[in-house]
């Protein structure tokens, strides 16, 4: 009997007795090629799948804006929080009003805030979705980030 060069499959030749454990042995040499196959295209489509969401990923985060601009209005309630979906690594808030005077900026500064810290404690904290305000009703202490009524801009950077 000859056999096939790549994969030792039978070859019978007329002369050749045929046997059931050839014929068997050939289907379960053709039945394991074909189940390896069908799972080594499997793990591909899935490595393809996890590259194809991991460059996805990347390009969107790659094309996403370094800086956020907005504003909010003061609640004076306890806390504020301002959404955005992800921790900022900097941010720089204002709620003074215009100035014409030295006496009224140095007045305004108490509005002014900026900070890389995680937390300034009693007016400020980050977190993964934002950031958040706090109000101090006693205003002893400042910045006051969270006064009632106060419009407040802000940048955020990613």
């Amino acid at each position: 009997m000859n056999y096939t060069d790549n994969h030792h499959l039978p070859q019978w030749a007329s002369s050749d007795r045929i046997l059931m454990s050839d014929f068997n042995n050939a289907m379960s040499a053709i039945e394991n090629g074909m189940s390896a196959n069908a799972q080594a295209a499997k793990s591909a489509a899935s490595a393809a799948s996890a590259a194809h969401s991991k460059a996805t990923t990347a390009l969107q985060e790659a094309l996403m804006p370094v800086f956020f601009s907005g504003f909010y209005t003061g609640t004076g309630n306890d806390a504020l929080q301002i959404t955005y979906g992800f921790r900022p690594k900097t941010v720089i808030i204002y709620g003074g009003d215009s100035v014409l005077s030295l006496d009224e900026c140095k007045a305004n500064m108490q509005y002014f805030f900026m900070s890389s810290g995680e937390k300034v404690l009693y007016q400020f904290e980050m977190n993964d979705q934002g950031f958040r305000v706090y109000n101090d009703p006693d205003r002893v202490r400042y910045p006051i980030l969270n006064e009632k009524g106060r419009r407040y801009e802000y940048i955020i950077f990613r």
